[in-house]
């Protein structure tokens, strides 16, 4: 018999072979993280989307005229949906790649993969670098809400993702 991992094979690739390539041990570097990551991360998406949308609504009520109130333009704006304006709603899109970067970059940033977050920011930032000439305002948010998650995803890492022995990369791939 074939010994794979320390223990016999049978020659088939079933359930106990599985667990011999990088594969299985970056899934295994670490276990899944306890119910509160994901309301922590939830409510950190929320705060986030709160500072944007204070930043967004200060900037629109200084151009708007006086019957358009602040809390108006921050409530219709949290909610992703302007109707006096369309061309200010979002739809919650910023909302909800801003909670996917802080469930995936804490994971990322224990694993040290910081080409993979840079390729993911600048990729984001190129996107959009075109619309960011003629509104620097909107740029800065985009600056300070990334800066934001990146904060918080160092902390979500540091706190709910201990050090694995596999952060030797000794499983990546060359």
């Amino acid at each position: 018999m074939p010994i794979a991992g320390g223990r016999p094979s049978t020659g088939s690739r079933g359930a106990k072979d599985m667990d011999n390539g990088w594969e299985s041990r970056l899934l295994d570097a670490w276990s899944s993280p306890p119910c509160g990551f994901y309301v922590l991360v939830f409510i950190l998406s929320l705060g986030v989307r709160a500072v944007v949308c204070l930043s967004r609504a200060w900037q629109i009520s200084f151009r708007s005229p006086p019957e358009r109130h602040f809390g108006r333009i921050f409530w219709q704006n949290f909610k992703g949906q302007v109707r006096q304006n369309p061309d200010e709603s979002d739809y919650l899109l910023p909302f909800f790649v801003g909670t996917a970067e802080l469930l995936a970059f804490p994971y990322l940033m224990r694993l040290q993969a910081w080409s993979v977050l840079g390729a993911w920011i600048g990729f984001k930032t190129l996107a959009q670098f075109e619309e960011w000439k003629t509104s620097r305002n909107a740029f800065n948010r985009y600056l300070f809400s990334t800066a934001l998650v990146i904060f918080f995803s160092f902390f979500l890492a540091r706190h709910y993702f201990p050090i694995s022995p596999y952060n030797d990369r000794s499983y990546m791939m060359p």
